[in-house]
């Protein structure tokens, strides 16, 4: 397996993020910056990075901040748009170095940032990749008003992210590596839980008129975020503009599956057609 570099990140604000790399053997094709989900880090994705370096990308992978080996308590943000801002800095760095406009790929809470650096269209980027993103979640009407309302008041306040470890993936050994692994975190703030709300909201409300490129891969068995919320994406979808694939006996980590071989070919086989 291709041997991350690590290195440290200056955010816009000064935060000092923690970032892996892989660099292909020669000039890199193409390149992608990956962003993790919630209460993970970026050191589960050495397998999706070591496929896509095989496949001859540069790949970057920061762990958000709050998240890993970065700074920040657990699950915070200083303000709402954190996740987006550091990690269009970071892409606008990816390109300076590589001379490419990378792409995106984001996993679960790593989706809408993923998806809002696409909407909001301040970086450039080639194409957006989303994996059993978190547009929908499965949270009742009256807890999302109140911690819409939280976050105007306790917006830092730890609160369990009550993610079920066993719905991670169906992969026994992942869910084990999953629970003893010392940077994985159970923590969510309102702040945090209303911006992925929000965000997940506002990227369904736009994907009638979407004009990224975009693959769009979840799974159907999916039960730390609602797969309805992927499936009204893609359906709204333009003509054109996205491939859609539900992996219907999938639990949420589809890369993390025992069947991930055929989501990694089809997300490398994507990205090589459009590099």
């Amino acid at each position: 397996m291709t041997e991350a570099q690590t290195r440290t990140f200056n955010a816009p604000d000064g935060t000092s993020l923690f970032l892996r790399t892989w660099q292909p053997v020669g000039a890199p094709v193409g390149a992608i910056l990956l962003c993790h989900g919630l209460g993970e880090h970026s050191g589960r994705y050495a397998h999706v990075a070591d496929a896509l370096v095989q496949a001859g990308f540069s790949v970057w992978a920061q762990d958000h901040r709050g998240h890993g080996q970065s700074p920040g308590a657990r699950g915070a943000l200083r303000s709402a748009d954190d996740l987006v801002v550091d990690s269009e800095a970071i892409l606008k760095a990816l390109a300076t170095e590589t001379g490419l406009t990378p792409f995106v790929l984001g996993h679960s809470m790593g989706g809408p940032v993923a998806g809002m650096i696409a909407l909001r269209g301040k970086v450039p980027i080639k194409g957006l990749v989303l994996s059993s993103p978190a547009l929908l979640t499965n949270a009742s009407g009256g807890l999302i008003a109140f911690g819409k309302a939280l976050s105007g008041l306790l917006p830092n306040l730890p609160m369990s992210n009550q993610l079920d470890r066993n719905a991670v993936a169906r992969d026994p050994d992942v869910i084990a590596a999953y629970a003893s692994d010392p940077l994985v975190h159970g923590t969510i703030t309102p702040r945090l839980f209303a911006w992925i709300i929000g965000s997940g909201e506002a990227l369904r409300a736009a994907a009638s008129t979407w004009k990224t490129p975009t693959l769009l891969m979840f799974a159907g068995m999916d039960k730390l975020v609602n797969p309805q919320g992927a499936r009204a994406f893609g359906a709204a979808l333009p003509a054109g503009v996205g491939e859609v694939t539900e992996y219907p006996a999938f639990f949420h980590e589809i890369f993390n599956d025992p069947e991930k071989a055929q989501p990694l070919a089809q997300l490398v086989r994507w990205l090589a057609a459009r590099r």
